[in-house]
């Protein structure tokens, strides 16, 4: 088996075991993506956690992403865990999940 071979197996491996978790939101923050929160999301075909911070006005910690994008729209009401997906101006179907939310 090669490296790279044995990389993707691990990831496969890893993802898996992530997917099998079931988050307690309250040890992650907030209950639910609301205007005004932080919230990190992952892209399951992607390393790494993205964080945006829902809201008409840029903050100093997040990406700002108004709730009036496909993407904030589709966050609006998640809870940890629950999977949102959007369509992009390409027609592109993209997909994330919410890792946190932070009031």
């Amino acid at each position: 088996m090669g490296q790279r071979q044995a990389l993707q197996e691990r990831r496969r491996h890893l993802r898996a075991l992530l997917d099998q978790v079931v988050p307690d939101s309250s040890l992650t923050g907030g209950a639910v993506v609301v205007p005004g929160c932080l919230v990190g999301v992952e892209d399951p075909d992607e390393p790494g956690i993205m964080t945006y911070e829902i809201a008409m006005l840029a903050g100093d910690e997040a990406e700002r992403l108004s709730p009036d994008t496909p993407l904030g729209k589709d966050l609006m009401w998640r809870e940890v865990g629950d999977e949102a997906s959007w369509q992009t101006e390409r027609g592109t179907r993209m997909r994330v999940i919410v890792r946190y939310i932070q009031d």
